[in-house]
Parts: structure tokens; C-alpha cells; sequence
């Protein structure tokens, strides 16, 4: 988050894209989570567990509590791909 909130380079889009894959790492169960998942047309969401460069924020528990509301599409020691469940209203 910090090179968030000190950016030195950011996408051609700016800062907003992603802020809103902080959001949505943050609020897996979440209105706004609905929005901007339809709005890119997020159809997987890749959390990493592990990585031999640089240390991980455990976001994916979030994801993997949230069992009713996401499905996982694969899963190994480093890394959980989970995809929305259809059931959503």
C-alpha cells in the first residue's frame, strides 16, 4: 500500500485502478467489491501466498473464509485463484 500513497510511477489510468484492487483484496464481501468486480470485468482473482522476492500480505484468508461467496479455481502453496460464485444477488 505504501507505494499507493507515495507513488513514483503510476499506469497511464492513475492511481484509481488500483485502489480499487486494494478494495476489493480488503472487502471480499463488500457492495462496492460487487461494483468494481462487473465494472472491469474481474472474472479471477489471483492472491499470492507466498513469493521467494518479497514478502505477502495474507489477503487470500479473506478469500478463503469467504467459501459461500467465492469459488476456488486453483489453489497450491503460493498461490489461490478463486472466481465468484454465481449465486450472487
Amino acid at each position: 500500500m505504501g507505494s499507493l500513497t507515495r507513488p513514483r510511477d503510476l499506469p497511464p489510468t492513475g492511481p484509481k485502478p488500483l485502489w480499487d484492487v486494494l478494495w476489493v483484496l480488503t472487502h471480499p464481501d463488500n457492495r462496492r467489491t460487487d461494483h468494481v468486480l462487473a465494472t472491469y470485468d474481474i472474472r479471477y482473482i489471483v492472491l499470492y501466498k507466498n513469493m521467494p522476492d518479497r514478502e505477502t500480505v495474507d489477503y487470500w484468508k479473506l478469500f478463503e473464509e469467504g467459501q459461500d461467496l467465492y469459488q476456488t479455481a486453483f489453489e497450491n502453496d503460493d498461490v489461490l485463484i478463486v472466481t465468484r460464485r454465481d449465486n450472487r444477488s
